[in-house]
């Protein structure tokens, strides 16, 4: 009986090795009209076969902050502000959303890997972007497996936009090997940009389904 994406997720999800690594891409305008001219259909859904469902702006909306930067090298506020201030609020809502018998997923930026003991412990399922950037993906994957499930993985500051297709094979194929044992969720760290070859976007795509437990619909 071939299983349903919902039925894979959850298998990966609940720390068990599911039939094959179900996968999440996201791309940006620019990105999205490489692919629908590649593919000739207007919905992208109807030829990826994402395995998470996405609604609305996937970025939200933003105005314009002077002198805006990011953090790749810790935590912003450090450890012990953010276990103050920012723990108390989490583990409330953490607590509703899994007396509701649903599962946590949170997107956080940056180099937070110090936090994911506590994230685990206040009932966090998955995290994403999971940036290979500014974390030891294999690793962590490696550290966490059986407690804490990955989404992303995939670079989308380096290999993506400046590596070549072979490379952004061998970086997706890793990611399967390291996947097929459950706790992940293929998908590049963040949406894709337009900066990236439609060879490469190609590339990962094409490797995903390709799996031998994935039955194309």
């Amino acid at each position: 009986m071939k299983m349903t994406k919902r039925a894979v997720v959850r298998l990966t999800l609940q720390h068990q090795a599911p039939p094959y690594v179900p996968w999440s891409f996201s791309f940006t305008l620019e990105a999205a009209d490489k692919l629908r001219e590649h593919y000739g259909v207007e919905d992208l859904d109807s030829v990826l076969g994402n395995h998470l469902l996405g609604l609305g702006n996937g970025i939200g909306f933003f105005e314009p902050l002077a002198n805006d930067r990011g953090q790749q090298q810790g935590l912003q506020m450090g450890p012990a502000l953010w276990h103050e201030f920012i723990r108390p609020a989490l583990t409330r809502m953490y607590a509703a959303v899994r007396e509701a018998g649903k599962l946590v997923m949170i997107h956080s930026c940056g180099d937070v890997d110090e936090l994911f003991d506590d994230l685990v412990a206040i009932g966090l399922n998955c995290f994403n972007p999971f940036q290979p950037e500014v974390m030891d993906v294999p690793a962590l994957m490696r550290q966490y497996r059986g407690r804490l499930s990955f989404h992303g993985g995939l670079s989308t500051q380096r290999t993506l936009p400046y590596g070549s297709v072979d490379e952004v094979r061998a970086e997706t194929s890793e990611l399967l090997r390291l996947g097929a044992a459950g706790d992940y969720i293929l998908a590049p760290a963040h949406a894709v940009e337009s900066d990236v070859p439609l060879a490469n976007m190609l590339a990962f795509i094409d490797l995903a389904q390709a799996q031998p437990g994935y039955q194309r619909p």
